[in-house]
């Protein structure tokens, strides 16, 4: 599978652009590799922050002591400095839990972002959908299916009249949507800052705002 423009194909691209986007190795590190990917990677890193949002807002669950103990015995093999070695000092062992989370966050993005990619495509026009799935799919897909509100004066009229906040940044994605029984456009809109996007839906004829959130960065 080949990157998005200007980023060298296969290698991981999606697992590279997505520890970036999270910061990580570190801040330079991570812009390297971002002003690497090129201008055709906008919409995978508004994906992944998206949904890195998402997955980071749900709560911790249980899992079956058995299948905590093997996910732990993996990690301390990946964790280990030295291959083989099970002898890790205190402090090594202090530090190792905290950086679990965000590199979990930052790899579960990426498979569910990588799904939004290549696996099956969007629900039907029209589907009752979560806006903020929606949008992070929609941003993946590059879907931009909003008919006469890809105008830039349309687009800030229709909002305007359903009482929205106006626009901020560009029209990055779109497509009809159904939010709690009523139909509506989903409209995935730059915000100015890297990785922070947000998803408003007008109502068909813009007389009402279904749903308006801002997610990432």
């Amino acid at each position: 599978m080949s990157g998005p423009e200007g980023f060298a194909a296969g290698g991981g691209w999606l697992t590279r652009l997505a520890e970036a986007e999270a910061g990580l190795p570190d801040e330079d590190a991570a812009s390297r590799v971002i002003a690497a990917a090129g201008p055709g990677s906008d919409r995978v890193l508004a994906a992944l922050a998206t949904t890195r949002a998402e997955l980071a807002a749900v709560p911790p669950v249980r899992l079956p002591t058995a299948v905590a103990a093997r996910l732990a015995a993996g990690f301390d093999a990946l964790d280990d400095p030295v291959s083989g070695n099970s002898r890790h000092s205190d402090d090594y062992h202090s530090r190792r839990g905290p950086r679990r989370r965000p590199l979990l966050l930052t790899a579960a993005a990426a498979a569910l972002v990588a799904v939004a990619i290549v696996g099956p495509s969007a629900q039907p026009a029209g589907d009752a959908v979560d806006p903020a799935s929606a949008a992070a799919r929609v941003l993946a897909e590059g879907t931009l299916d909003v008919g006469e509100l890809r105008e830039p004066a349309a687009l800030a009229a229709c909002l305007d009249r359903a009482g929205a906040a106006p626009v901020r940044g560009p029209l990055l994605a779109g497509r009809p949507v159904v939010v709690e029984g009523r139909r509506g456009t989903l409209l995935v809109l730059g915000t100015g800052v890297l990785g922070r996007v947000r998803a408003v839906v007008p109502d068909e004829g813009c007389g009402a705002v279904l749903a308006d959130l801002t997610t990432g960065g």
